[in-house]
């Protein structure tokens, strides 16, 4: 789902016209590692997504106004898969979910030449590209990934470059944005956010493309701001403080998520948002039945 908003051109100061995008992370669908469970002691049975269920979510994140549906590298098919970057199951899972949703389907990979032939294979049919590709703003250290990353861009497969804000500043915005078709950021405050759009927006203008920047939120939706920290806690609790590291959370009510989209959209923080459904059954249902609706009827975007 797209929607036009103003934003402000640095360069020329004039307004121009924008499309705001959505995307969703689904990777908290994975099957859950036998590693996790190991400190039990007990034999569990092997884990296994259900196909069923993930291509539900998928089609109905299509169908409710997502422009893309992410997977991260580290998704796996099964619990007994002791390495996703060796399994390529997130460009397997894209590569049978193509055609069941009109949203645009993003693979995380490793760059190396296994993945890259990997995403090839199960991406390029008959000069047909059938999904994009996300890496870590990391992989970019490594000078030996350039070779990688020029096949994919050869091969027309499109790529989004996900990055906290240390790693803008680190690397720099013209390593970011050099094979980059949008970037993920991860930045909690949206001044910031804005600060580091304008820098990856004037290093893409050197490379004579447009890069768009794409904020993450970690979404937790609840019928009012405090039942959805209560929630937040409970995950700490749950799943350890680690579950929630280095996430940006956004919690409260449909309303209260609204209002965030409408104040970062406002400040010029970003292209548009790839939400991280905190629950999918119940986080995912708010963001297409509530957020969404209730950003397009406000009518300011």
């Amino acid at each position: 789902m797209s929607f036009v908003f103003s934003s402000f051109n640095i360069d020329t100061a004039v307004q121009e016209k924008s499309e705001l995008t959505f995307g969703v992370d689904l990777s908290l669908l994975s099957a859950q590692p036998d590693c996790l469970h190991s400190g039990l002691g007990l034999d569990t049975e092997v884990e296994c997504v259900s196909a069923s269920y993930l291509a539900s979510a998928v089609n109905a994140a299509g169908e409710g106004g997502f422009d893309a549906v992410v997977l991260s590298k580290d998704f796996l098919t099964r619990s007994d898969h002791k390495n996703a970057t060796n399994t390529y199951d997130s460009i397997k899972t894209m590569e049978r979910l193509y055609g069941s949703t009109s949203a645009s389907l993003t693979a995380g990979i490793s760059v190396d030449s296994a993945s890259i032939d990997a995403v090839c294979q199960s991406f390029v049919v008959e000069n047909e590209v059938r999904g994009c590709v996300e890496i870590l703003a990391d992989d970019l250290r490594n000078p030996q990934v350039c070779t990688c990353l020029e096949k994919l861009k050869n091969n027309g497969v499109k790529i989004c470059v996900y990055a906290q804000e240390e790693d803008v500043e680190r690397y720099g915005a013209a390593t970011i944005v050099r094979y980059a078709s949008t970037v993920r950021l991860r930045v909690a405050d949206p001044h910031k956010a804005r600060e580091l759009r304008v820098a990856l927006r004037l290093a893409s203008e050197d490379e004579e493309k447009k890069v768009d920047v794409l904020c993450d939120f970690f979404t937790v939706v609840s019928a009012d701001r405090r039942a959805a920290n209560e929630r937040v806690h409970f995950m700490e609790v749950l799943h350890g403080s680690e579950f929630l590291k280095n996430k940006h959370i956004v919690a409260g009510s449909v309303y209260d998520i609204a209002d965030t989209i409408e104040e970062w959209v406002t400040a010029g923080a970003c292209d548009g948002f790839v939400f991280y459904p905190a629950s999918v059954s119940t986080d995912l249902a708010s963001l297409i039945r509530g957020v969404l609706p209730l950003v397009k009827a406000r009518g300011t975007l």
